[in-house]
């Protein structure tokens, strides 16, 4: 399937998270491109990243109160 990756399932993980590195590299860019400043760039992609860390605690809360 990923012949770069033979090692089954660490090789398909591994994958998964180049792929959403390379994702969030793009996202970078076209913030970059859209600001009027590296601070602005910079405040837009801190707040992006403090909605994604959000987004992991909701979602571990939820796996610790289906769980207990």
């Amino acid at each position: 399937m990923f012949p770069a990756y033979p090692w089954g399932r660490v090789g398909l993980a591994l994958r998964s998270y180049e792929r959403g590195f390379e994702d969030a590299l793009e996202l970078c860019l076209v913030k970059l491109r859209e600001s009027n400043s590296l601070e602005e760039a910079e405040d837009k992609i801190r707040r992006l990243l403090g909605l994604v860390k959000e987004r992991k605690v909701d979602v571990l809360e939820r796996m610790i109160r289906e769980y207990i």
